[in-house]
Order: structure tokens, then C-alpha cells, then sequence
């Protein structure tokens, strides 16, 4: 690597040579500085430093382990780097990245296959062609299965089943569906006390429990640092927070898509640097659907991110993939059946209800999703499905225990039988009619 002395210290040098009394000839100065050249190897630990200062904000990971473990080529490292350092320092960074490289092939050893345009946590590591393709490839043919049961659709791992859903690049310059932001944390994040929201929330910056992170690298670390930024990033109190998703005036789309990008993106990291493949607890995959509620907020306040739609069903779709029990199965839903997806909007549903707590409401609401989403021809076998499970629930004793969950539960059954009228779909429902009036006498009173 070569590097020019700065003008200026030519000039001293020309200065001290010449006598401060002797005329500078400015071309003499021009044509020592065209000479005048130095030459050193790229350097690692210069590479580690600049990239902290200059890079590691963008990238979560904080150390460049990313650009490491998905094998960006040096050329494409230099690229990005020139627009921030200079040549010579983009080199370091090559040189920091490569010993990263060196480090994680003695700890994980080889990967093969692996690199920006992965689509890691794809279920089945491929990508189906249609909403068809889905229903064959998972059972065999086009219809929700009438000898399933409960047992047995629970122990189907939505993160091993191929779906006809595109998960993001690790990496993408030509659009916003992958895992990198564009942009940092916010100052207005990195700053903020959680505590300013609550007593029982931390009163160390934002920025002080990354850092913490940075140093350690734990699941318990990862935890704080996340749930310190979820806290900063949608928080009233704070009046930089961009997630402010219930207002339309406050809620600032672009930003909040990126800052919830850079949380999953380092959520991903960590379970990559640490060799994880099974989920870690629910609260942090319920941070990959965020991202997606945060494009789906876009559209309903009129102001849509770029690919929002997309961004919305695969975001939620991978968080919810690692976490069943946790969100509503309408919202995911909503988004597979705007991209067609009906098929998988209602296998969502369903995979979610036997995932769901014991006398959860959500279960209740469940059902009434599958009508909402499944092909006509699905809609019959696949209530029977819910209907039953609901039953075995409640002979099992598995009530709603609070009053708020047993009026939802007779809310949606209602809401179920309605939307089965306006279908105009008579054989489902006459169908399951027997099974629909054995859950509401199942069901307490109120």
C-alpha cells in the first residue's frame, strides 16, 4: 500500500533544507510530494481500530465479524470502505476481516455455501415456488389433512419447512430486503436512559449496554442491550423515539424500519459468532417481528417504506417461525394473503393455536383466522381441525380462566359462524356446526 506525506510536511522539510531565508519554490514542493512515497503492509490490528470507528456502527456485530463470516471478497470490503476511509485504512480493514476469518474457521470450521446473499434461517434452506408447491410439498396435496392432529401438527418446526416466502439477504446494495441497515443507531437511541421510562427499567445509556455486550458477548448481555433499544425506540418519553407505531404524526417509518433492522441484524449475529440453531427465548425472536410490524404500520399510516409488504410478511414470518406462541396469528396472516399465500396464512394460524397457552384467548382467535385466510376448499377440514382441538382443550379442563379471555372466546366463535355465512360457504358450515355448538356448551358461562 502506498500513502503521500501531506503537503505540508514537505513544505517543513523543504524549509528546514533550504534556510528559512531561501525562496520556496512551489513546484519543487509539488514535485517532492509526487516523489516522495512510503510503502507498508496492510495491518490487522490498525484495520480492528479503524473499523470501530469508522464502520461498526452500521454493522451491529460491532467488530466486522459479519463481513467475516458471510465472505465478503476484498474488493467488495474496499468498495464499501472508500467511502469512508482511505485506501490504505480499507486495506487494514481487509487484513481485520481476513484474521476474523482465520479465528472463526478454528472455532466453527469450515462453512460451505455461505456468503452476503445467504438467506440464513430460511426454513429448508429453500424457497418454494408457489402457495401450491407449499400445501403438496407439506402434505402430500392440495387440502389441510383430515386425520391430523394436534399432537402431530405441533411437532412440525416451522423453522425446517420450506416456504414459497423469500427471506432476506444477509447482504443487499440494490434494495432493503436484507438483514443490513442503512443507517446506525440514532443518537436519540444510543443516548437514551431506559429508566427515563420507568423505574424498573436500566439507568445505563443505551449505548453503555451495547458496549457491555461488545465486551462480553453472553446471552444475558444480548438481552439487556436489545431490550434497552426496544425500550429507547418506542418509549413516549422519549422524544426521539421513531416506533411511536399507535401515532400516525409521531411514528416515523424509514427510521424505525432501520433501527429494528439493526437490533435483528444483531440478534442473528449472535446466534451465528455462538454456533446457535435452536431459539433462544421467544422475547428475542419477537424482535424480528417487530421489523415486520414496523413496514406493516408504514402502509396502514400511508407513508410505506420501500417493499413494505414484503418486509412485512417475512420479517414477522421468521420471528414467528422461531416463536409460535407469541403474536397474533391474524397480522402475519393478513401479509402471506397479500402476497398470495393463503395456504401458509393458514397454516400459521393453526400451527400457532396448538402452540398456544392453556384457555388462551388467542386459540379463539385463531379460528376465526382460518376463515379469513384458507381456500374455500381448505376452509371445512381445516375448521374441523380447530374445532376439535378446542374441544379436547376444554374436556381436558383447559378453560379460559379470566373473564376478558371467555368473552373473546364466545366473541370469535360468533365472529366465525359469521364470516362462514358471508363466504356463503354452507357445506363447511353445516359441517361443522355440531363441532361449533360442543365448544359453546363446553365453554363456563358468562
Amino acid at each position: 500500500m502506498r500513502s503521500r506525506y501531506h503537503l505540508q510536511a514537505l513544505t517543513l522539510c523543504v524549509l528546514l533544507a533550504l534556510g528559512c531565508d531561501t525562496p520556496v519554490d512551489p513546484g519543487l514542493v509539488e514535485t517532492a510530494e509526487e516523489l516522495v512515497e512510503i510503502t507498508r503492509a496492510a495491518n490487522a490490528e490498525l484495520g480492528r481500530v479503524t473499523f470501530q470507528e469508522e464502520c461498526a456502527s452500521c454493522h451491529a456485530a460491532g467488530d466486522g465479524f459479519d463481513l467475516a463470516a458471510f465472505s465478503f471478497p476484498d474488493s467488495t470490503i474496499i468498495r464499501r470502505a472508500l467511502g469512508h476511509v482511505n485506501e490504505l485504512a480499507a486495506n487494514d480493514i481487509v487484513a481485520h476481516v481476513r484474521t476474523l476469518q482465520v479465528e472463526n474457521l478454528k472455532r466453527f470450521g469450515p462453512v460451505e455455501g455461505v456468503d452476503r446473499f445467504s438467506r440464513i434461517f430460511q426454513p429448508g434452506d429453500r424457497q418454494l415456488q408457489s402457495d401450491v408447491d407449499f400445501a403438496r410439498t407439506l402434505f402430500g396435496e392440495d387440502v389441510w389433512p383430515s386425520e391430523l392432529t394436534s399432537a402431530e401438527l405441533a411437532l412440525i418446526d416451522p423453522t425446517d419447512i420450506a416456504v414459497a416466502l423469500r427471506f432476506p439477504r444477509w447482504s443487499s446494495e440494490e434494495s432493503n430486503l436484507d438483514w443490513m441497515p442503512d443507517t446506525p443507531l440514532s443518537e436519540g437511541i444510543t443516548s437514551y436512559r431506559p429508566s427515563n421510562s420507568g423505574s424498573k427499567y436500566s439507568s445505563y445509556r443505551v449505548g453503555a449496554t451495547l458496549d457491555t455486550y461488545y465486551k462480553y458477548r453472553t446471552d444475558h448481555a444480548l438481552r439487556n442491550a436489545v431490550e434497552s433499544i426496544r425500550i429507547a425506540e418506542r418509549s413516549s418519553a422519549n422524544l426521539e423515539a421513531p416506533c411511536l407505531v399507535q401515532f400516525s404524526t409521531l411514528f416515523r417509518p424509514e427510521e424505525c424500519f432501520q433501527t429494528r433492522r439493526w437490533t435483528a441484524s444483531l440478534i442473528a449475529q449472535h446466534m451465528v459468532r455462538t454456533g446457535q440453531s435452536d431459539p433462544l427465548e421467544s422475547f428475542l425472536h419477537n424482535l424480528w417481528w417487530d421489523v415486520g410490524n414496523a413496514a406493516r404500520k408504514s402502509i396502514s399510516h400511508g407513508n410505506q417504506i420501500d417493499n413494505a409488504t414484503e418486509n412485512w410478511a417475512m420479517w414477522m414470518h421468521m420471528g414467528w417461525a422461531f416463536a409460535p406462541e407469541m403474536n397474533s396469528s391474524f397480522y402475519l396472516g393478513e401479509g402471506l394473503k397479500r402476497l398470495g399465500l393463503r395456504r401458509h396464512a393458514t397454516f400459521v394460524a393453526l400451527r400457532s393455536m396448538v402452540a398456544r397457552s392453556d384457555g388462551s384467548h388467542h386459540a379463539y382467535r385463531d379460528l376465526r383466522n382460518v376463515v379469513l385466510f384458507a381456500p374455500d376448499h381448505w376452509v371445512a377440514e381445516a375448521l374441523k381441525f380447530g374445532y376439535k382441538h378446542l374441544i379436547d382443550q376444554l374436556e381436558q379442563g383447559k378453560l379460559p380462566r379470566r373473564r376478558y379471555d371467555l368473552e373473546v372466546a364466545y366473541e370469535k366463535l360468533i365472529s366465525t359462524q359469521r364470516n362462514l355465512a358471508a363466504r356463503k360457504l354452507w357445506l363447511a358450515q353445516y359441517l361443522v356446526r355440531p363441532l361449533h355448538q360442543r365448544v359453546m356448551e363446553l365453554l363456563p358461562e358468562l
